[in-house]
């Protein structure tokens, strides 16, 4: 005879075989993946310059002949406290393993600064901090504190090729993806048109991050002899992955404050009156020689360091999820970065 089942007994029924089948339910794994933090490094702009050269009534182009005038105008950071950069540097990539997770990936952080393909790759290094030029800007360049810069941007080439190999090796043995960051704090951005030379004044805060999939690979051992003969190092099958897992914030990413701005101020150096003095200039060009006139104007970018500070490090939270879309979603990828 049919008999209706109490409530209370399905109940029980349905939580006594939620145990069992909940059981052989495999955990969700992060839609990103697994990755580490190999790399991470902040730099900030000290000095902006921007020029622009013109012909009397002639549009900006190659000059071969006639009279040029050049206008320069250089802006320079002042009133922040240098001991801040560490601080930050700290800061922001101490949080970086957190942001990974809270973008969905799975970071792995136990054996990465011991790794043999890491601390062979610290010998490519630079000691932090490092000066370092980028069209028209200087920057300072830090690592966190007691670590070295492992960027390979920053390095250059020649460093890179032993950095770049450890990054990929310790990809392939930890079955993660490297993940290299490089933050970017600005002060002003300058554009040159037709002999005018126009500045944005602003703080922003971006990021380049790198990250590519290391599974396409080829090991061996590096050489029969020498401290590493025993070790295996890896390179990738195909060329250029890392250049291709580049992912850079576009400029409307970038996180832009001018609270902390506290005047723009141009000023005069009575030794060399850098902004008064015309000098003549004589300009090789395509076809002959020619000659002009330039001027050279400083301005000096008074930030208020509290503000300054507070700005850079709110401004870094959340960038790197939005850099390290790319890696998911590679239509996605922004096309310009600071790289």
């Amino acid at each position: 005879m049919f008999r209706l089942v109490p409530a209370t007994l399905l109940l029980s029924l349905t939580t006594s075989l939620a145990g069992p089948l909940g059981a052989l339910t495999p955990t969700p794994q992060p839609p990103g993946g697994k990755v580490f933090v190999f790399s991470c490094a902040v730099m900030f702009a000290t000095t902006s310059r921007g020029s622009s050269a013109t012909r009397p009534n002639q549009p900006q182009r190659t000059i071969s002949e006639g009279v040029r005038s050049e206008l320069t105008k250089e802006f320079n950071l002042a009133g922040f406290d240098s001991t801040a950069f560490q601080r930050m540097t700290d800061q922001i990539c101490a949080g970086a393993p957190a942001e990974l997770t809270a973008a969905g990936y799975e970071v792995i952080t136990e054996g990465v600064a011991d790794h043999y393909a890491y601390r062979r790759a610290l010998g490519s290094g630079q000691e932090s901090p490092q000066r370092q030029g980028n069209e028209g800007t200087s920057y300072i360049v830090y690592a966190p504190t007691g670590q070295k810069i492992m960027d390979a941007f920053v390095v250059g080439l020649s460093k890179s090729v032993g950095i770049e190999q450890g990054e990929y090796t310790m990809g392939v043995k930890l079955g993660a993806r490297p993940v290299a960051l490089l933050y970017t704090v600005d002060f002003a951005s300058l554009e040159g048109d037709r002999g005018t030379v126009k500045a944005d004044v602003a703080l922003t805060v971006g990021l380049t991050a790198v990250t590519y999939d290391p599974s396409q690979s080829r090991c061996g051992k590096l050489s029969p002899f020498g401290e590493w003969k025993s070790y295996e190092f890896c390179l990738p099958k195909k060329a250029e992955p890392r250049l291709k897992g580049t992912y850079a914030l576009e400029d409307d990413q970038e996180r832009r404050s001018t609270d902390p701005i506290v005047s723009v101020e141009e000023y005069k150096d009575a030794g060399t009156r850098l902004v008064t003095a015309v000098s003549v200039l004589s300009i090789v060009a395509d076809r002959g020689r020619s000659s002009g006139v330039a001027t050279y104007k400083k301005f000096s970018v008074t930030v208020d360091p509290a503000k300054y500070e507070a700005a850079i490090l709110e401004g870094s939270k959340g960038l790197v999820a939005l850099a390290m879309k790319g890696a998911s979603d590679p239509e996605s990828r922004p096309k310009k970065g600071k790289r």
